[in-house]
């Protein structure tokens, strides 16, 4: 029977770390095809034990996993394969059948979040840029996503709650021309990939772990290397270099994680296993072994970087993800006063008078906002300054620490009086307002995890400004105001 330390579960939950830990390695190539599953726990070093087995015997294949089911999708099987499968993960046992993917491709990658599957790419025997997904809460056949930026294969998958990353891969059989592309998708809105920046050499075949905010890339075959790039998941740029892996092969490897901690498998037809964590530079140890030695198993677990915990936290004299704060940015003294940029800070679940967060970028009133439990967005305004005129500035705050706003990007329409607080934990909405000489009925959309410039989102069904916004995780609703 386990044990549990009380105020070690307490100070857990109060960092928002109350997840999952089991880690599923599926099939591969041993060398011929396995249908194997092998489990352990990712919070402690140790070898595998067995799980149960897949459907069908395979290796490069693609899938993810949220906190209930694991899922693996396509691979060799030995020809190209459309079986998706899928087991309860706090479970042992044999795979199911969940459906099939569009088509019939191996060589391809998976990633996940709270809600969907997304394979990519692979071969149907040519190259291939498909992206596929399927909802975790139902079985079914996959649907069409949208297309990578390349046709690829042999690429890595990662991402956060919002954001899904394919990166390096194969772009042609006959010629081998390995790429460095870093694409992203978001996770909640189907569409083609979006170019993210580029990895520190071509590469394919590498292994990959996030947490919510950062992706590492391991290895790889073109040559082999032990090298670890990392990417910060909610910017957009170039992947630099970052860590070592073990000496040796590192190819054809899957990985997963915890949040805090990578696991990946060496390559080639072998049952070792390293870890790294996430956040810290230097060479990743022995984690473990599999079962049985093999290559290109798929890898998933219940904790990874890609889910979002929706946890009811406890109260701290210090800031954690959805704490309390509330967040005041800019204003005016009085109608013929001074335009302020000061944001103040007040704790919502406790009484007493503001104190300074920082400062935004530019002092202005009549702004808007919205957030997430990790970061306020302020959109629009007006400033008296010249030229005295409405503004298209979005700027965002980080709640965990205190400082000054950063830009984030430009709504579609300069504009002051807007409605604001509406939008969920990943998306911000900007209500109409005032656009001189008139008023504006368009809104505009952002996606709070990730800077950017807003996009068209629709209309109101009047121009109007001074009104007010609310919503659900759901559905935003705007009342009032001035026509």
């Amino acid at each position: 029977m386990a044990v549990w330390k009380i105020k070690e579960r307490n100070e857990l939950v109060r960092a928002n770390e109350i997840r999952g830990d089991r880690q599923l390695h599926m099939g591969g190539g041993a060398p011929g095809n396995s249908d194997v599953v092998d489990f352990a726990n990712m919070t402690s070093t140790g070898d595998f034990s067995d799980f149960g087995n897949l459907s069908v015997a395979r290796s490069l294949a693609g899938g993810g996993a949220n906190q209930t089911r694991s899922l693996c999708t396509g691979g060799q099987a030995p020809g190209v394969s459309n079986v998706m499968d899928y087991v309860q993960i706090k479970s042992t046992g044999n795979f199911g059948d969940f459906g099939d993917l569009t088509d019939q491709r191996g060589y391809v990658a998976g990633m996940s979040n709270d809600l969907r599957q997304i394979t990519t790419g692979g071969l149907d025997p040519s190259h291939s840029n498909i992206m596929d997904v399927v909802s975790f809460a139902s079985t079914g056949n996959a649907v069409d996503f949208g297309n990578l930026t390349n046709v690829n294969a042999l690429h890595t998958n990662s991402g956060s709650p919002t954001r899904g990353i394919n990166a390096g891969g194969v772009h042609n059989p006959g010629s081998v021309t390995n790429l460095n592309i870093i694409d992203f998708i978001t996770f909640a809105s189907n569409g083609n990939a979006t170019d993210f920046g580029d990895l520190t050499a071509t590469q394919r075949s590498q292994s990959s772990f996030s947490s919510k905010t950062r992706m590492c890339i391991a290895g790889g075959q073109a040559p082999g290397t032990t090298k670890i790039e990392k990417i910060e998941i909610a910017t957009t740029g170039n992947a630099t270099d970052f860590a070592d892996a073990l000496a040796g092969t590192t190819e054809n490897g899957r990985g997963t994680s915890n949040n805090k901690r990578g696991v990946f498998q060496k390559g080639a037809v072998q049952n070792v296993l390293e870890t790294k964590n996430i956040f810290d530079s230097g060479t990743a140890v022995d984690f473990g072994d599999l079962t049985v030695a093999r290559t290109t198993s798929h890898a998933a677990s219940d904790c990874h970087g890609g889910l979002e915990l929706e946890i009811v936290q406890r109260p701290s004299v210090t800031y954690m993800p959805g704490s309390g704060r509330g967040l005041l940015g800019g204003g005016k003294t009085n109608p013929a006063g001074t335009n302020q940029n000061a944001v103040q800070m007040i704790h919502i679940q406790t009484l007493g008078n503001t104190s300074d967060f920082g400062d935004l970028t530019i002092a202005s009133y009549g702004r808007s906002g919205c957030a997430s439990r990790t970061r306020g967005v302020f959109g629009g305004g007006y400033k008296d300054a010249s030229p005295a005129d409405e503004i298209n500035v979005i700027e965002s705050i980080e709640f965990a620490s205190q400082g000054n706003a950063a830009d984030f990007g430009d709504s579609t329409v300069a504009r002051a009086f807007s409605g604001g607080n509406a939008g969920s934990q990943t998306r911000g909405i900007i209500g109409a307002g005032g656009n001189a000489p008139g008023l504006s009925d368009v809104i505009d959309y952002i996606t709070i995890a990730s800077a950017g410039n807003a996009t068209d989102f629709g209309n109101l069904g009047a121009a109007r400004s001074q009104f007010s916004g609310s919503g659900s995780p759901t559905r935003g609703v705007f009342f009032g105001g001035l026509e």
